[in-house]
């Protein structure tokens, strides 16, 4: 994406978008490192279900965001598919659940 990102725009940002950026990027940085670590430590299953439900928290918190109608972010609009989509993430993460629930008793 680098030959297509105008530097240009990078240079009038405001100081907070700076901030919300290298933190953006710091966490993504310490939890990609994080992740060799669970996988070691936490059974592959439990890490794989955690992982299947971060674009959930991701919608749930833009939710929060757009109840307290947050100026700097823009409101993702999500269709009924979308959250067909996410109802299915649910599912697929609970029903993970009570598998490895039933073969640990």
């Amino acid at each position: 994406m680098i030959p297509f990102t105008h530097w240009s725009s990078f240079l009038s940002l405001p100081w907070q978008a700076w901030l919300l950026l290298i933190s953006l990027g710091l966490n993504t940085v310490i939890a990609y490192g994080a992740l060799p670590i669970a996988f070691k430590n936490i059974p592959t299953s439990q890490v794989s279900v955690i992982i299947a439900a971060n674009p959930l928290l991701t919608i749930f918190i833009m939710a929060i965001l757009a109840a307290f109608e947050v100026s700097w972010i823009a409101p993702e609009h999500i269709a009924g598919l979308g959250y067909f989509a996410a109802a299915l993430v649910v599912i697929g993460v609970v029903l993970a659940l009570q598998s490895r629930k039933l073969k640990s008793a």
